[in-house]
């Protein structure tokens, strides 16, 4: 019976089992080094999506504030001695009913949740405000829907039933009902100013993650 060599048995066991840890390694670390590259791509297309909602949202505020202001002097033209003051009137509740929307640059984030990328991001902070920051977005859209919620309900018919355009235009007496204008318009106003707070809430939102965005990119 032939002896076997214990000594050389297990040495070539330990090197099967050292190239085995080596290939593990070399794997492990191929896929490491992906892992970080498709974080990177993720943090900059997130970096540049919200800095195109930053931008929109800046022209948002600026549009709703304005407004905001016609609205508040519109009140003004319920007084029946101001000469004209229907179409005055009639011209601000027209300004004031066009919607503002925003619709945010989302897909970024969508992509990340849906493939369960999120894990890639390994500064927990980051990643929690990422999670917070499109939260936000969610509250914000509720804001802004009350205003489409306004004009589907009450302005169309409004300006279909109380509002005599002939008149309108020549200057005349033109609204038929201006206790409903004046409760409308402010039911208007008070969501006006909800729009406004949520963007500049969702502002500093986008101030805060561009913020830990760069850091995390530099």
């Amino acid at each position: 019976m032939k002896k076997i060599n214990w000594q050389y048995t297990l040495g070539e066991i330990l090197i099967v089992i050292i190239g085995i840890s080596i290939a593990f390694s070399l794997n492990k670390c191929a896929q490491n080094s992906q892992d970080n590259k498709l974080e990177k791509l993720y943090l900059e297309n997130l970096k540049n999506d919200i800095e195109t909602d930053k931008r929109n949202l800046e022209k948002n505020l600026i549009a709703l504030k304005e407004k905001n202001n016609t609205l508040f002097s519109s009140f003004k033209y319920f007084n029946p001695t101001i000469p004209k003051r229907d179409s005055l009137l009639a011209m601000n509740f027209f300004r004031v009913a066009q919607i503002i929307e925003f619709s945010p640059k989302s897909i970024t984030h969508q992509t990340l949740m849906n493939t369960g990328d999120l894990k890639l991001i390994t500064n927990f902070d980051l990643k929690t405000t990422i999670q917070e920051h499109y939260r936000n977005y969610s509250r914000l859209q509720q804001d802004y829907d009350r205003m489409v919620n306004i004009s589907k309900k009450y302005i169309a018919d409004y300006f279909i039933y109380n509002l005599d355009m002939d008149k309108f235009r020549s200057g005349q007496k033109a609204i038929t009902d201006e206790r409903l204008l004046k409760s409308i318009m402010q039911s208007m106003s008070g969501t006006i100013r909800l729009k406004i707070e949520s963007t500049e809430k969702s502002l500093e939102s986008c101030k805060t993650i561009l913020t830990q965005l760069t850091e995390e990119l530099n």
